[in-house]
């Protein structure tokens, strides 16, 4: 029996797709940050901050995910 171990770019595919998530998101979060009256330091700093904290994260653990997966074969 042989194992399916499915795309072998799967984890960079993966992180292609929730980057600009993650930018979308952390645009609406500017934004709602801007009209609820926060200044323009929080407005834009916090949104960015934790977009960043957020990708690095997640693209860590994707190549732990690919490391894995490569020593699988």
């Amino acid at each position: 029996m042989t194992k399916n171990s499915g795309n072998p770019n799967g984890p960079l595919l993966l992180m292609m797709g929730m980057v600009p998530l993650i930018v979308v998101l952390a645009v609406i979060a500017a934004v709602l940050l801007a009209r609820s009256g926060f200044g323009l330091a929080v407005a834009l700093g916090v949104p960015f901050g934790v977009s960043m904290v957020v990708t690095v994260v997640t693209g860590v653990w994707l190549a732990r995910v690919a490391a894995r997966r490569r020593d699988r074969r």
